[in-house]
């Protein structure tokens, strides 16, 4: 454009491209880059293979137990309580537990049939408290048993609450709550029991005929309060 005077008009965008501010500003924007920041590569380190664990150190325990869950940990306060109780009942440490290689399946237990060995099953009998399931597995064991006392009743209930009772569900409480065995083999072991403590077998009818207070060799009961055994 052209002024009256003859010069030329200048339009205010011809003024805004050439103020310094405005090419001050464009060069600015020129200057930053607002393309996206290149990804940065994985940490070689991170994709080797991390090293497996001892299971004998202490912090391969530790995984392991992690990586089993809580739910076998919760049963570690339930051994605890059962340790105490059998140390209330007097059992020695080095009595509480038979080894697995002692009940095999298929085979019995060369027991003694005396008086220190029932009184263990009878603080057994005291000592552990079994379970809703570990009280199936002793009724399964035991109630196809006659009782050699009352022939006329299973060995899981008997007539009464006799002493031979006492240290049979004592030895069945042990053999399920402790070890973890089957009802065919823990009836295998009471049978066994049972012709440890008279060889020469029971007749079925001590209760009826008054012997309850007789040893278990006369064929009796063993006695029937707790606590007093007849041998």
């Amino acid at each position: 454009m052209v002024d009256e005077a003859g010069g030329a008009r200048h339009s205010p965008a011809a003024a805004r491209a050439a103020s310094p501010l405005q090419s001050r500003h464009e060069r600015t924007q020129a200057s930053v880059d607002v393309s996206p920041r290149p990804q940065r590569g994985r940490p070689a380190h991170l994709d080797r293979p991390r090293p497996r664990r001892c299971r004998f150190t202490r912090r391969g325990r530790s995984q392991r137990r992690r990586r089993r869950g809580a739910g076998v940990r919760s049963r570690a306060p339930a051994r605890r309580e059962r340790g105490r109780q059998r140390r209330r009942a007097g059992i020695p440490k080095s009595r509480q537990r038979v080894g697995h290689s002692e009940y095999e399946a298929g085979s019995t237990t060369a027991f003694t049939g005396d008086r220190a060995e029932t009184e263990r099953l009878l603080a057994f009998d005291k000592a552990i408290q079994l379970t809703a399931a570990q009280e199936k597995v002793r009724l399964e064991a035991l109630t196809p048993m006659a009782a050699p006392c009352c022939k006329h009743f299973s060995a899981a209930t008997c007539c009464c609450r006799c002493n031979m009772m006492r240290a049979r569900d004592g030895l069945a409480k042990h053999l399920i709550a402790d070890l973890g065995l089957d009802a065919t083999t823990v009836r295998a072991q009471v049978s066994a029991w049972h012709q440890a403590i008279n060889p020469d077998g029971f007749t079925g009818d001590s209760c009826s005929t008054g012997q309850c207070g007789h040893a278990f060799a006369d064929n009796g009961c063993g006695g029937m309060a707790d606590g007093q055994l007849v041998f």
